[in-house]
């Protein structure tokens, strides 16, 4: 639906304001499923498109940048603990 949504601004005008919040939501609804690539790829949607039509210190933009270092702080973490590594070897494991 958010992609649905985010085809239909990007037709009507180059530029929309509702763009980079389109993108956000994207990014986190993404994150949230796991789709790291996906999340990361929405995110720096949001920032370049935000930073078209907001300066660095407007309250949207923060937001953004805060949320995706968030993110990228929380995927160093389950990286350097061995999360993901665990996650897949247990995945391979019960399938054969």
């Amino acid at each position: 639906m958010f992609e649905e949504s985010l085809n239909l601004v990007r037709e009507q005008k180059d530029g929309n304001p509702l763009i980079p919040e389109i993108s956000y939501c994207l990014a986190a609804v993404y994150a949230y499923l796991g789709e790291i690539q996906l999340a990361i790829d929405h995110y720096e949607l949001t920032i370049s498109t935000a930073r078209k039509r907001l300066f660095d210190d407007h309250p949207d933009m923060q937001r953004y940048t805060f949320q995706f270092q968030l993110f990228k702080n929380k995927l160093e973490e389950t990286y350097s603990k061995g999360y993901l590594i665990r996650k897949w070897s247990e995945v391979f494991s019960d399938s054969q």
